[in-house]
């Protein structure tokens, strides 16, 4: 599980890193990478078309738990990941290959 201190809250925190970070899609969704001075966090924002509310909960806990695997790689970044239609369908392999690959992305810019 994700502690507090690394989950983005705020709207405008939203709004700032999908307007500015480097972003990338796959079949997850929209990813977007910002550099942040404190610990990693992220943010989910899964809009109805993903399914029902226990679809939508499982896919961000999902995506919680890959950023968690991920939390060394991650330090010093700030992620929102914006889920589509299709992240129901979604493993979780598949969402730590998404998380690195546009990582990788993000540290080349």
């Amino acid at each position: 599980m994700l502690p507090l201190q690394h989950r983005i809250n705020r709207g405008e925190d939203f709004r700032r890193i999908l307007r500015s970070g480097v972003t990338s899609r796959s079949a997850l969704g929209t990813i977007a990478i910002t550099p942040s001075n404190g610990p990693f966090r992220v943010g989910v924002i899964a809009p109805k078309v993903v399914g029902g509310a226990v679809v939508r909960n499982r896919v961000k806990r999902m995506i919680r738990a890959a950023a968690y695997e991920r939390a060394e790689a991650l330090s010093g970044w700030d992620v929102v990941v914006r889920c589509s239609d299709t992240s129901s369908t979604v493993n979780f392999h598949e969402v730590l290959s998404f998380i690195d690959s546009a990582l990788a992305k993000a540290t080349q810019k």
